[in-house]
Order: C-alpha cells, then structure tokens, then sequence
C-alpha cells in the first residue's frame, strides 16, 4: 500500500438522511469540508458478529458526543462482501462512510494494520 493517508482521505463521504417525507436516503459529503472535526475510523462488517455488537456501544457514543456539541465524526470503513450488504448495514448508522470499495477498505486496513 503505497497510497498516503491525505491521499486516501479525500472525495466523497455518505452520510444517512431522512427525506422530507421520512424515508431514509443516502447523501453524499465532500470529505475536505470536514476538516475541522476529529475525526474516527470505525472498521467493520455486516458478517462479523462483535462489529454489529459493538456498533450498537458506537451508536450511543456518538450520539452523546453528537448532542455535548463536540466536533467529531466517525468513518465507517466497510469490510462488507457486498455493495448490497454495505447498504444494508450503513443504514443503521448515524456517521459517515467511506463508499463501497473493496480496493480503498484494503488500502486502509493495511495502513492502519487492522486485522
């Protein structure tokens, strides 16, 4: 992996909405518009038991910090096998992701020597 942390953290980001008729949809954010957070890297999969688990412990984490006004933000790095799997798990969370991309969640697995 010769790709540079500022080289993999750029583009797009999703983010879970709710429309204006209540129905869950997708967004995307530039990543350079976030710079001023701390930012987080939460990796895991819809097929890993502890990921889902601890996503839940995650969520409540996150959402105090959400409402104390503290400028953080977690990124959701997929291991998912699946682009439906993926959307599937994303969508019960409350932070950003990186978009599905096998080859760019292997670059950041191996940066960050995560097993």
């Amino acid at each position: 992996c010769n790709a540079t942390p500022e080289e993999l953290f750029q583009g797009a980001v999703l983010r879970n909405c709710k429309g204006a008729d209540g129905t869950k949809k997708i967004v995307t954010e530039n990543f350079q518009n976030l710079k001023s957070t701390v930012k987080g890297l939460y990796f895991g999969a819809n097929w890993c038991p502890p990921c889902r688990s601890f996503s839940q412990q995650l969520i409540s984490c996150y959402e105090s910090l959400k409402n104390a006004g503290i400028p953080f933000e977690i990124f959701f790095c997929s291991s998912d096998r699946s682009q439906e799997s993926f959307e599937h798990h994303f969508s019960t969370m409350p932070w950003l992701a990186f978009p599905y991309d096998p080859q760019k969640a292997t670059q950041l697995t191996r940066l960050y020597s995560v097993n």
